[in-house]
């Protein structure tokens, strides 16, 4: 299962009551938790979720990908299938290794580097 957060004073917080009860991220015994919080008692910095509240991931933007794209030295290529149509976006680290072989569609590559870029976030948590 997946939880979405969001860092306060960003999301939904930030629009609730203060006595809102929330589930604050905590690293207790070198080990991250939630623990029970207030909407109150969140500091700037603050990893949260609230249950029963859906938080949608923030949408990357152009620059940020492209930044991503260059600063990692990311390179695409497109594979296509025996009728020369194509099947799908492949992404490559500077190292030449296969990030990802993402299905070819409207905005694919968007999507791929979406999707490794939230990889190494959730490696780097």
């Amino acid at each position: 299962m997946i939880i979405r957060t969001a860092t306060y004073p960003y999301g939904p917080a930030n629009k609730m009551d203060g006595d809102t009860l929330v589930q604050r991220l905590q690293v207790v015994a070198g080990r991250p938790r939630f623990v029970d919080d207030y909407v109150g008692s969140l500091c700037d910095g603050d990893e949260y979720w609230i249950p029963g509240v859906h938080m949608k991931p923030g949408r990357r933007t152009g620059d940020q990908l492209l930044s991503w794209m260059t600063d990692n030295g990311i390179d695409s290529e497109f594979e296509y299938d025996t009728d020369m149509m194509p099947e799908s976006v492949v992404l490559y680290n500077k190292h030449g290794q296969t990030l990802v072989t993402y299905p070819y569609g409207e905005a694919c590559v968007r999507e791929a580097c979406e999707f490794v870029m939230d990889q190494e976030e959730r490696d780097n948590s």
